[in-house]
This record gives structure tokens, sequence and C-alpha cells, in this order.
């Protein structure tokens, strides 16, 4: 989960002094990110959503996802 104004990132000149800094507009959940050393202008290195106030978090699933073919996966 993200917190609203948490720290997502923060870009840096040449010489690694701290620029600017992006933090969350609202609270949410990460949805991905990009690792990156270097970025141009206008890319996007994570995504995140804001989740509906009646979202109710879910229990972890227990059961294992297989992409195997159904004769690889043993029994």
């Amino acid at each position: 989960m993200i917190e609203k104004g948490e720290l997502l990132g923060y870009t840096t000149d040449f010489f690694g002094e701290k620029q600017e800094e992006f933090r969350a507009k609202f609270s949410g959940v990460m949805l991905y990110m990009t690792p990156a050393f270097s970025i141009t202008p206008g890319r996007v290195l994570c995504a995140y959503a804001e989740l509906p106030e009646d979202y109710v978090p879910q229990a972890p699933h227990d059961h294992v996802h297989t992409h195997a073919l159904p004769e690889k996966v043993s029994k």
C-alpha cells in the first residue's frame, strides 16, 4: 500500500545531487515499477491506483498457479 505523500522516487543530476522528489498524490496500491538508472523526461517509472473507499483486502491465496502443460504437472 502507498500512503498519500509517500516518496515514490526522485531525480538526481550527473553528480548524484537530488533535484526533484515525486510523492504519491493519493493513497493506493502499486501496479508496477520499472527499474531504470537513467530516464528521459516524460517516461513512466511506476504506476499506482487509488482504491475505492469500500475496498476490503482479500486473504492471501493458498493455492499454486502453474503455467506448465497438464502432462508436465505432477499429481
